[in-house]
């Protein structure tokens, strides 16, 4: 495939933007902040905190 002068093939599902220009085109490319993980990430902790508070009676060992 011809692209501004570039002999480049394509591999499928590439778009003539991914044609290998390295990391100079995905620099800019950040990934969305994933509040679901961030939420289960919180869940776990305050379900391992209230695991450690029950388990001593009355607090974490560290109090």
């Amino acid at each position: 495939m011809e692209i501004k002068g570039e002999n480049v093939r394509l591999r499928p599902g590439m778009t003539p933007d991914d044609r290998g220009d390295g990391m100079a085109r995905r620099a800019g490319r950040h990934a969305a902040l994933n509040w679901e993980m961030l939420l289960g990430l919180a869940v776990t902790g305050f379900l391992l905190y209230l695991w450690v508070w029950a388990a001593t009676q009355g607090g974490p060992p560290w109090w």
